[in-house]
């Protein structure tokens, strides 16, 4: 079984990157430290009905700083993880 971790997924809108920084268990608090380990507030984790999924938006510097410390995953690797 593999570990269970937090990883990015990385997204470009208008131009610009911007990345979803989630956790594929749902080990709530494992999401929130590493959301502040980048600076980031509790009440900035949002959740996505449609794939069920808690995340934290990411831009700039907590995104450049995710970058270095978790996993980046394509598409096929996030979807796999909302199975």
């Amino acid at each position: 079984m593999l570990a269970k971790m937090i990883k990015l997924h990385l997204h470009k809108k208008n131009g610009k990157e911007y990345g979803h920084l989630y956790s594929d268990s749902d080990d709530m608090d494992e999401l929130i430290k590493a959301g502040e380990e980048l600076g980031l507030k509790k009440s900035y984790l949002q959740y996505h009905e449609k794939t069920m999924l808690f995340h934290f938006d990411l831009w700039d510097g907590p995104l450049g700083k995710a970058k270095t410390l978790y996993k980046t995953v394509n598409m096929r690797e996030l979807i796999n993880d909302l199975k």
